[in-house]
This record gives C-alpha cells, structure tokens and sequence, in this order.
C-alpha cells in the first residue's frame, strides 16, 4: 500500500514540474514574440534602401561601335633605280625630312651626261647636213636619194639625243612629295641595278586610320562622316577624323570592308603603325527622353541587372 503511495505522489511531482515549466515558456514567448515570415516588421526594424534617383530629360542619343584598326601614312612611295650604273650622290638619312622637287640621289649621271653631249653634237652634224643636201637637191646638183639618206641620218640622230636625255633625266632622283625618310637602301658609290630599291619616303602631316568594318555596320558608313579617334600610344588625347575611302568589296578572308579614315597630324603626335581604336556612330536620336547613366563618347546608357547597355529607355 505504502509503495502505491509513493508512485503516485511521484507522478504528482512530473505533472507539477511540466506545467510549470509549459507556464514559464509561455510567459518568454509572450515577452519575446518570433517574427512570422511574411510579416509587415515594426517601424523600428525598418532599414533605408539605396536608391538612385535620375531626372529624365531630352538629349542626343547615340549608338556607338568601336573598331580597332592601326595608322598608316597618307601616301608613301618606294623609290628605285631606273637606269644602272654608280650611285654618284646619296646624301640623305633616314628620318630626314625632304621637300616635293628636293634632288635626293644621282646615279651614273656624269657618263649619261657625256653621252648626252655625243648625241646632241651627232644630231646637230646631222642637222647640218639635212640642209646642204636640201641645197644640193634644190639646185639640181644632188639626187634625191642623198636628201633621204639626210634626212634618215637625222631623225635617227634625234631619235638618240632624245633616248639619252631620258636616261639623264631619270638619272637624277626627286622628291615627289614632301615627306619623311623612312629607309634608306644604298649608300653612295655604291652600283645600282635597274629597279633597285633606294629610299622610303611617307608623308605623315596628314594619316589615315584604317579598319575593318564588319558586313552588318557598313551601311551605317558614308563618305565625310566624323569619326572619333583613340590611339594607345597617346591616351590623353583624343582625335577627330573623317571616312576618307571606303572598300566597294569586302575581304574574303574576314568578311570586312577596308575604311580609311583622314586625321590630320600636323602636331606630330602620330606616327604610322601605331595602333588606333575609332568610335563610329551607327545612329543619332535627337531629343530621346532618356534616363540613364553616361557611358563615354556622349551615349547614354541604362543600369540593368544584365549591366550597362545603350538604350533608349530605362
């Protein structure tokens, strides 16, 4: 009977312990309520969101491509020999500067200029003798035949004064441009074959930026448009150019037109080889409503979740 007793005033004692121990958290729960998921939080939970905040206003927009292309020179020109014999004057270095009609070699022309003279005294013997033949002919001394052996001897005689006066001619070499010297290939007193290359002249007061532009923009492009310019070389400047030429074919080995575009260089900041990178515009919108950020060049751009793209609208 006692051990009845006993068992049940130990079940007395959990029940006691469990309720109260079901009241104390009821009381915590009460004091510190959880937060439901999806709840509105109180205003004192509330944390400030960053927002940027953009007027839209009317502005050009642009839609720009950019293209990497390098410098070439406005024109050059290989210069060769065209008649063969010693290089009598070759006084120019590389990196000289020349004048157009500037003398910049002499080859052989001392012996060209002694046969010059042979010929033109052959042609005025010749000459010479036409007209005694014709004296002869009009007074009935002479046969006719001897005023056309005359006359042959002379048109020959001309015909070989004015051959050598060519080869003279040739043998003296002029600046055809005013430019630069970019190599020089012989040395004086050295000999010169016929065709030999001598010197490299450019002209880089004016370059052009040339480019390939691909199949799908080309149509954008049209003589006299303004190009925006870059060049590694120089970063902190900028230059402006115009599409000075365009390729009626493209090429067939990376399917893009050749675009060369002027930008002139009279400060000599450029130099050809350099590399450039030009900024064409595909098309202008005038007073677009845009509200966006400023991605350079004057084109507008939107800040998406996809990052920063040309757009006319946000």
């Amino acid at each position: 009977m006692k051990g009845i007793v006993r068992i049940i005033a130990s079940l007395l004692v959990c029940v006691l312990i469990l309720v109260a121990g079901a009241w104390s958290t009821a009381l915590y729960k009460r004091a510190h309520p959880v937060e439901e998921p999806g709840a509105t939080p109180g205003h004192q939970d509330l944390q400030r969101a960053n927002v940027r905040v953009e007027v839209a206003q009317p502005q050009t927009l642009s839609d720009v491509f950019s293209l990497t292309g390098h410098l070439e020179p406005w024109d050059e020109v290989h210069i060769s020999a065209e008649v063969a014999g010693l290089i009598e004057f070759l006084e120019v270095e590389a990196g000289d500067k020349v004048e157009a009609g500037q003398e910049l070699a002499r080859i052989d022309t001392a012996r060209i200029k002694a046969t010059y003279d042979q010929a033109v005294a052959r042609r005025t013997l010749a000459q010479q003798e036409l007209e005694r033949a014709r004296e002869l002919v009009h007074g009935g001394v002479a046969a006719t035949q001897t005023l056309d052996q005359a006359e042959g001897s002379y048109r020959m005689a001309v015909a070989e004064s004015n051959s050598v006066a060519i080869q003279l001619e040739k043998s003296r070499i002029y600046a055809p441009f005013s430019g630069i010297l970019n190599t020089r290939n012989r040395r004086q007193s050295e000999y010169a074959e016929i065709g030999a290359r001598l010197l490299h002249l450019v002209q880089t007061h004016r370059l052009k930026v040339v480019v390939g532009v691909p199949e799908r923009d080309i149509h954008f492009l049209s003589l006299g448009d303004m190009v925006q310019l870059s060049v590694d070389a120089v970063p902190d400047s900028e230059f402006s150019g115009m599409v000075h030429r365009i390729a009626p074919a493209a090429d067939m080995a990376t399917r893009t037109f050749r675009v060369e575009i002027d930008v002139e260089n009279e400060a000599a900041l450029l130099s050809p080889g350099m590399t450039a990178r030009a900024r064409i515009i595909r098309q202008s919108v005038e007073n677009a409503v845009v509200c966006g950020l400023d991605c350079g060049w004057g084109t507008l751009c939107c800040r998406r979740r996809s990052g920063r793209y040309p757009s006319a609208a946000c």
